[in-house]
């Protein structure tokens, strides 16, 4: 097996054959001046005084010799000095580079250890935030009253990530509940230093001047934060439970929250991992989708449920009149294609109350792409509720009375054509049990002729439930409506935030 041969270039050995051409090229100029000085003198001896050796007295002779000795020895001499000027500001030239290229080394190497050492310093520093983080969560604490009908109530103190999570569960569960009022009563005096912490961990990391310098020096604006910047917040992000990310959710949009904190949480995707809770079955109240237009759509990053979310809610109307939206909320009520929440405390007596939030799409229709509602399949869905069932099952019995006396009608007939009695219209046939019971065949068939009229009434109630669902259907402001139902999104909180929101970015216009 043959071994690989060792291309790579070797800088001592490249410095020792520089010198060696060096020393040579000395030698040969030194030998090449001696050698055409002799070849001088020579010639001229040879040529003009030969024979004789004693010196002249005339100085123009003397004159003479030194002209022609300068005139051959000088342009040669001249040429050699050029010639090792020029190499001796090349040799200079090589020298200050090997000495630029070991101070750049130098420089670069001193960088990295700086670099190094400040890398160090932040995590130090970042590292004993979370552990910091992590011992404040002791400190805070929910009291769970445990109610027994054979037993005194007694009260369980739960700690930590538990406490956060019966707090959350506690606030969701009351969908009149303000989250500012419920932090300064029940979490404030627990949870302050919590968040202050984990607002200095964030703080940190956007500040860190040794993470940004990893950004690309780019005029890509797109580009907010570094690739290290991201690494410790998702560092930071992967010590946080649901709840605790659910708990910064609603800290962030109040006084609380401090609008800083806001910014910063959106610009890395604190909210990425959150499930969105308009589908959860065990969640009628959805806080989350309630709320989570009031946040730009990055703090969720790549979250497709997100995604569609903001993609959706997009579509919503702000300039429909309330008038017509409330409109259309009791023309899907009577449809049976949406029914009350059933959550304690609601009361729908007002617009407000009768908000997307107040209500849910009946559970036989699959709502979750409000695009297809009036699917085919999802008009016989509304119309085998039991709003419509009830009316059918109405008529079916009415329609079946009217076949039972049409029968004891031609009963009476043949009993009275038995006996040959004429003119038996007012007469009570004698074939019933009890005579209480017995009437007339004129009296039967004014009873045929108002059971049809009620057939009548209740086929004009089908057919205006009919005409509502083809209004609703056809209605632009439907999608409005199931949207702030999917999400359990109230109109009037959502407009006056993208009113006062579209005033901000253009305080010129007028909404």
């Amino acid at each position: 097996m043959k071994s690989k041969v060792n291309n790579s270039p070797n800088p001592d050995k490249e410095e020792k054959d520089e010198i060696n051409r060096l020393e040579m090229l000395m030698t040969i100029s030194t030998n090449i001046a001696a050698f055409f000085f002799l070849l001088i003198f020579s010639l001229y001896f040879i040529n003009f005084g030969l024979g004789s050796f004693e010196f002249s007295q005339d100085k123009s002779e003397w004159g003479a010799f030194g002209d022609f000795i300068g005139g051959i020895l000088n342009p040669m001499i001249a040429a050699f000095a050029l010639f090792w000027l020029i190499t001796s500001v090349n040799l200079q030239i090589k020298e200050l580079r090997k000495t630029n290229e070991a101070l750049e080394k130098t420089v670069q190497t001193a960088e990295k250890q700086q670099n190094q050492s400040s890398i160090q310093n932040f995590e130090s520093l970042f590292f004993q935030l979370l552990k910091t983080k992590n011992d404040s969560l002791d400190d805070i604490e929910y009291k769970k009253q445990n109610y027994d009908s054979n037993q005194p109530t007694t009260i369980t103190i739960l700690k930590s990530v538990d406490a956060i999570k019966e707090h959350i569960i506690d606030f969701k569960n009351d969908p009149r509940g303000d989250w500012l009022n419920y932090y300064e009563e029940k979490m404030l005096d627990y949870t302050g230093s919590y968040f202050r912490i984990c607002y200095q961990v964030v703080k940190l990391i956007n500040k860190s001047e040794i993470l940004k310098a990893s950004i690309p020096m780019s005029e890509d604006k797109n580009i907010v934060y570094s690739a290290e910047q991201k690494k410790y917040f998702d560092i930071f992000r992967a010590t946080l439970t649901k709840h605790e990310i659910e708990a910064f959710f609603f800290n962030c949009l109040n006084q609380y929250g401090n609008k800083k904190f806001k910014k910063m949480i959106e610009k890395y995707g604190l909210f990425e991992p959150l499930p969105i809770d308009h589908d959860r079955k065990n969640e009628k109240n959805h806080r989350l989708t309630r709320y989570a237009y009031q946040y730009e759509s990055i703090v969720f990053e790549q979250n497709s449920s997100w995604k569609n979310y903001f993609s959706e809610i997009s579509k919503i109307d702000i300039t429909i009149s309330l008038e017509n939206l409330e409109s259309t909320f009791k023309n899907l009520l009577s449809t049976g294609i949406i029914i009350p929440s059933l959550i304690h405390g609601l009361h729908p007596n007002s617009f407000e109350q009768t908000s997307g939030f107040c209500y849910s799409f009946n559970g036989n229709i699959n709502s979750k792409d409000i695009s297809i509602i009036f699917s085919e399949e999802n008009l016989k869905l509304i119309k085998d509720t039991p709003l419509y069932n009830n009316l059918k099952f109405e008529i079916c019995q009415k329609e079946e009375r009217i076949k039972n006396i049409n029968q004891y009608i031609n009963k009476s007939i043949s009993y009275f054509k038995s006996y040959s009695i004429e003119n038996y219209n007012d007469e009570f046939a004698e074939i019933w049990n009890h005579p209480a019971d017995r009437k007339s065949i004129n009296q039967l068939n004014e009873i045929i002729k108002e059971v049809n009229s009620q057939i009548s009434k209740i086929k004009k109630k089908i057919e205006f439930l009919d005409q509502q669902l083809i209004s609703v259907r056809e209605s632009e402001v439907s999608l409005t409506a199931f949207i702030l139902i999917k999400y359990g999104i109230s109109y009037n909180e959502y407009s006056e935030y993208m009113k006062s929101k579209q005033a901000i970015d253009n305080p010129t216009q007028k909404i």
